[in-house]
C-alpha cells in the first residue's frame, strides 16, 4: 500500500474526513498514476483488465418507466473503498463493533466486522470478476458484480 493511500486511510479511521472525501481522494490518487494495492495487480491472470467497482443493478420486469431512470436502481462502488473498509474494521474500537454487528443483524445480516479477512474479500472479488450473481422474482431482478 502506498504512503499517500495509507495517509488518506489513517485520516479516515481518525474522523478526520468523511467516506465521501476518502473516496475521491483515493480517486484522485489513483488518477494520478500514484502506485496502489489496485493498481499493483492491474491485469487478471487471464490478461483481461481488472475489474475496479462492485456493481449492484436492480430493474423493474413490468417495463413500465414512469421517467428517465424511475425504477432502475444503478450502484458504482469502488472496490479500493471496500478493501480499505474491511481493512479499517479491525481497528474499531470493540464498543462501536459491537454497535456495527448489532446493526448488521438488525437488517438480516449476520455479519461480524471482526472476522471479515481481506483474502476472503478477494477471493469473492476474484470470482465476481468471472460470474456475477443474479437474483430474479416476478417484480425485478437484481444483478450483482465487477465492472
Amino acid at each position: 500500500m502506498s504512503g499517500d493511500v495509507r495517509k488518506v486511510l489513517d485520516m479516515l479511521a481518525a474522523g478526520k474526513i468523511t467516506v465521501d472525501d476518502a473516496e475521491k481522494l483515493l480517486e484522485a490518487l489513483h488518477q494520478s498514476g500514484s502506485p496502489s494495492e489496485a493498481d499493483s495487480a492491474e491485469l487478471s491472470s487471464g490478461g483481461q483488465k481488472k475489474a475496479k467497482f462492485l456493481c449492484v443493478h436492480v430493474d423493474p420486469k413490468d417495463g413500465r418507466s414512469h421517467g428517465r431512470h424511475e425504477g432502475k436502481v444503478r450502484v458504482k462502488i469502488p472496490l479500493m473503498l471496500i478493501k480499505a473498509g474491511v481493512k479499517l474494521g479491525k481497528f474499531l474500537p470493540e464498543g462501536t463493533r459491537d454497535q456495527v454487528n448489532a446493526k448488521l443483524s438488525n437488517h438480516g445480516l449476520d455479519i461480524n466486522v471482526s472476522d471479515l479477512d481481506s483474502s476472503d474479500l478477494n477471493a469473492f472479488i476474484e470470482s465476481l470478476q468471472t460470474s456475477s450473481i443474479d437474483v430474479e422474482d416476478d417484480k425485478e431482478t437484481v444483478r450483482v458484480f465487477c465492472c
